[in-house]
């Protein structure tokens, strides 16, 4: 029988457990063998809207710390990232593959297919006793292809999402396979053709406060909250326009009507240990004051004007600004 593999980097990103590549061959794998006592726990981000993804991208960030040898999956509820004894950032947070399901000798959930750009990981967990405690993981996905050397973190990019995803293992599941536990995946939107811009004017800003507008810089949603610079004008005007910075290599595209993409802007040179400037934010949030945003169909003349709101509902978004592309 005919079976894709994959053929696993090895050395030292071996601890990530990073893809390289991928092969036919008419020799099976195989499977990754099931840790005696423990239930699966699958996730899935689905990218075959827009095929942007490569090998080696994506994690799935949480509260939760992966061996990269047994994957076995345990509670770590400081996010840290770390694998224990480790100073290696995310390195406890686990790669999601697309090279077929671990029962086949891939990392995927029974049933994935290799190759159809839905990128998944299934861990093990240990179960509590009857009577005990359930085990409790909360999760988003994180891509990790502009992370710098050394970084701890990388892009947020579970967006559209109330909250954190929550996966539950109870107390005294079976461990015979009836028992598995699928988490809340992901699906990246497919991207549109309608631009968006969003504008400060450092003459209008807050006044509030002080704000060091020598270096200006724009992340939202539509960025997968990866920070981009904005050249201002000598007129005060600070432009974000999104078809200027989007495209699949950064993992981005334009917006499709009923999107709600959110922002922050950041200001000033980063003060150490800060990594990054300071956020046009007060304490209810991001500040509207001096902002205005627009987007622009490919059947526009002019640039729209666009209502921004604020968030307000509990959860991850809560104080961010956004508009709503009619």
């Amino acid at each position: 029988m005919m079976k894709r593999i994959v053929t696993l980097c090895l050395g030292a990103l071996a601890l990530t457990m990073s893809a390289c590549g991928s092969s036919d061959s008419a020799t099976p794998r195989p499977p990754f063998p099931r840790p005696a006592g423990h239930v699966a726990v699958n996730f899935s981000a689905d990218d075959r809207a827009n095929k942007v993804y490569a090998d080696g991208q994506l994690k799935w960030k949480g509260s939760l710390s992966v061996d990269p040898t047994t994957r076995v999956m345990t509670v770590e509820s400081t996010w840290s990232g770390k694998l224990p004894g480790s100073t290696v950032g995310m390195s406890a947070w686990p790669l999601l593959y697309d090279d077929g399901p671990w029962t086949d000798g891939g990392h995927e959930p029974i049933g994935a297919v290799a190759g159809d750009h839905i990128w998944g990981v299934t861990t093990f967990v240990a179960p509590s006793a009857a009577g005990g405690a359930a085990k409790t993981f909360e999760y988003g996905l994180i891509d990790i292809a502009f992370a710098a050397a050394g970084a701890t973190d990388g892009n947020w990019v579970w967006n559209g999402h109330p909250g954190n995803g929550t996966v539950v293992v109870p107390a005294g599941a079976l461990t015979d396979g009836s028992a598995d536990v699928t988490g809340p995946g992901h699906t990246f939107a497919k991207y549109g053709d309608i631009d968006v811009k969003i504008v400060l004017n450092k003459n209008t800003m807050d006044t509030t406060a002080t704000w060091d507008a020598s270096v200006v810089k724009f992340k939202g949603s539509i960025t997968n909250w990866n920070e981009k610079t904005v050249t201002c004008a000598v007129t005060g005007l600070c432009e974000f326009v999104l078809s200027t910075v989007a495209g699949p290599a950064q993992h981005s595209g334009l917006a499709v009507s009923g999107d709600k993409p959110e922002w922050v802007w950041v200001l000033g040179v980063p003060v150490a240990p800060a990594t990054t400037g300071k956020e046009y934010k007060d304490a209810n949030g991001a500040i509207m004051t001096g902002v205005t945003a627009f987007y622009k169909r490919p059947t526009d003349a002019t640039w729209q004007s666009a209502t921004i709101a604020q968030v307000t509902a509990a959860g991850l978004s809560k104080g961010n600004t956004y508009i709503t592309i009619p």
